[in-house]
């Protein structure tokens, strides 16, 4: 019972955010769905927590334009 309760603690105290992001590849994608974001940004001062899972990434192949998505689900615990 403690452990689900951590869990949940963990899961509810973070900050999440939804993050769309459309830019130009130069041939790499240094990202995959599923993969987590925590934080997006330059250093440690100007870095924005995200906490959210990539679901979504989609490539041009002949403009190499990328766009992905991420996304946050909510905390499901079986019973």
């Amino acid at each position: 019972m403690l452990d689900t309760a951590r869990l949940i603690f963990e899961w509810v105290g973070r900050p999440r955010q939804i993050l769309e992001l459309s830019y130009v590849s130069d041939g790499t994608i240094p990202i995959d769905v599923g993969f987590l974001v925590t934080a997006i940004g330059g250093g440690s001062a100007s870095a924005v927590a995200l906490n959210s899972v990539v679901t979504f990434v989609s490539i041009n192949l002949q403009t190499g334009a990328v766009s992905l998505k991420t996304s946050v689900a909510e905390l499901e615990l079986g019973g």
